[in-house]
């Protein structure tokens, strides 16, 4: 949710994924908003804004602040009506409700005659800023559903991550719909810096926000729908994570939901307790079909799980102080996820932000198409959240390019990314100016800023990323974009720690590929001399975001 009395806009975003709403406090608030509001000239009383204010905080509280519900109501800091903005706002929800339980009941009753049979759910948890904008949601059925996830905190004047953006440039009035359910992630919380310091160390609300999003998920999936998974970041370790959940325990049937709770404390619980509740819910299932003609729990599949350099809690499994709040999380890629997408950064060196790679589980190589790809850039280069945003667009183009086959996108968004990174002068933005306008000329394909990360952090730990040099029980499918051999060669002194003694090798078909030769006599990875990364192939497509990326067409 936000809310800004300044510059002429009122938003608030609301949304019903939450299910902790305390009746209690709205109606306690809406009787101290008439008692206050009725009392002379009281429209523009700043203590009124307060208590508006404080009134959003407990929709906010409710879980009301996915879906947009209010955009611009119109009132400024100058000649605002708070009375009425406030009513507009309680009117508009109250409007709200009825038309998502109509759509609903209508879902669950006798769906919408849509253009195909299934749609999308798509879940995106973010890293470290929250929506600044609103969420691009369309109030309609609800039978696309997308799930994005964002992690770390930067305060919401940060600019936007790809999960962000990503959100923007899905197609709203896409047929078969699809339906955004955003969540700000783990350490964005508003309890202030010390809470987002320990969120974020200690894993503190990844818990929440798994179960926030499985809920919103059974809340709202049909037969046929498809799921899709997004995050950056810590959102991202909480993205797999909750593929791995629906995977493993399928999505419960509303009059079962409070299953849930007994299937995440066995979650919680390890391994061991975690399978033997899995053996006792199939055999419940079974039961279920002989009693009642169906299971409590439906086996689905997740279409895509796409994430941007993945870390657990401050590093996750890496770090001392988070590896035991950790321990049980399971972030694997397991059957049923049909495609992984995982965008990488070479330059991130920070011991803290080690990346969680994936690999495919035994015999899975027929069943999931994994890609894992690295890109030029620190962890937020990557992911997306600075102000020179060049390097970011790279993984956002690829990342949407992966998925067009499965999603519809917004054209004119993704043609007003590519503007503006060839025009950057054209952006209008304070923060450019106040850091020296160093992004406001065009650098070059592959050759936007790349930012320190280790000495902005103040961290004291380092660790060197290697491609393919990760010690995994299975095929990991690494491969290196284009974009960082045009950056190896315009820039001769951009040589990052995790490419040291390897150079691109062009083969025999004209493609190219990363070669790290032994760096000393007897030296062998893997039973190899030499380790060997393939070159990703640039697309031929010129109507492909990543084509008119890089040629500005």
């Amino acid at each position: 949710m936000r809310s800004k009395f300044q510059d002429s806009d009122v938003s608030v975003s609301t949304s019903e994924s939450g299910s902790r709403f305390d009746g209690g406090c709205l109606i306690a608030f809406v009787v101290s908003f008439y008692l206050f509001s009725s009392r002379p000239n009281s429209s523009q009383d700043p203590s009124l804004q307060r208590l508006i204010i404080a009134g959003w905080r407990v929709f906010k509280s409710a879980g009301f602040e996915q879906i947009r519900l209010v955009d611009d109501v119109g009132v400024s800091s100058s000649d605002c009506d708070y009375r009425n903005a406030f009513w507009t706002v309680v009117s508009r929800y109250i409007s709200f409700v009825e038309t998502m339980h109509s759509l609903k009941s209508a879902a669950l009753d006798s769906p919408v005659p849509c253009a195909s049979q299934g749609s999308s759910l798509v879940i995106t948890i973010n890293s470290h800023e929250l929506f600044s904008g609103g969420v691009p949601v369309a109030i309609h059925v609800l039978r696309d559903m997308y799930n994005f996830g964002q992690s770390s905190s930067r305060g919401a004047a940060s600019v936007s991550t790809n999960v962000n953006r990503f959100c923007h440039a899905l197609k709203i009035d896409a047929t078969p719909r699809q339906i955004v359910f955003y969540q700000s992630g783990v350490g964005t919380g508003s309890l202030g810096h010390i809470y987002k310091d320990v969120a974020g160390g200690t894993g503190l609300g990844l818990d929440d926000n798994v179960l926030d999003a499985y809920t919103f998920i059974l809340n709202n999936y049909l037969p046929d729908d498809e799921i899709y998974i997004y995050g950056f970041s810590r959102g991202a370790f909480t993205a797999r994570v909750l593929a791995g959940l629906i995977i493993r325990i399928g999505i419960f049937v509303k009059a079962y939901s409070w299953e849930l709770k007994r299937a995440f404390k066995a979650y919680r619980g390890g391994t061991d307790e975690f399978d033997k509740y899995c053996k006792t819910l199939a055999w419940k299932c079974k039961k279920d079909i002989e009693k009642e003609g169906r299971p409590r729990s439906q086996k689905v599949k997740i279409k895509v799980v796409g994430c941007w350099d993945t870390v657990g809690s401050m590093g996750g499994p890496e770090y001392s102080a988070a590896k035991h709040a950790f321990a049980f999380y399971d972030p694997r890629l397991l059957g049923g996820i049909e495609h992984a997408f995982h965008a990488l950064a070479l330059d991130e060196i920070r011991y803290a932000f080690t990346p969680t790679l994936w690999y495919l589980p035994e015999g899975a190589e027929e069943d999931i198409n994994l890609e894992q790809c690295w890109f030029p850039g620190v962890h937020t280069n990557v992911g997306g959240g600075y102000s020179d945003q060049h390097l970011a667009d790279l993984t956002l183009a690829w990342m949407v390019d992966r998925c067009r086959p499965f999603l519809e996108f917004d054209e004119d968004y993704i043609s007003m990314c590519i503007k503006l990174d060839h025009e950057p002068q054209t952006i209008n933005s304070a923060l450019r100016r106040e850091n020296g306008g160093y992004d406001l000329v065009y650098p070059g394909w592959a050759l936007g800023r790349l930012y320190d990360s280790y000495r902005d952090s103040g961290m004291k730990l380092w660790k060197y990323r290697t491609p393919a040099a990760y010690d995994l029980p299975g095929p990991t499918n690494e491969s290196i974009h284009a974009s960082v051999r045009e950056r190896w060669v315009k820039d001769p002194k951009w040589r990052p720690k995790s490419l040291e003694h390897f150079e691109p090798k062009e083969k025999e078909d004209g493609t190219y590929e990363w070669v790290r030769k032994a760096t000393k006599d007897g030296w062998i990875y893997k039973g190899q001399k030499e380790l060997v990364i393939a070159e990703r192939e640039f697309p031929e497509d010129k109507g492909s975001f990543e084509w008119r990326l890089r040629y500005g067409n």
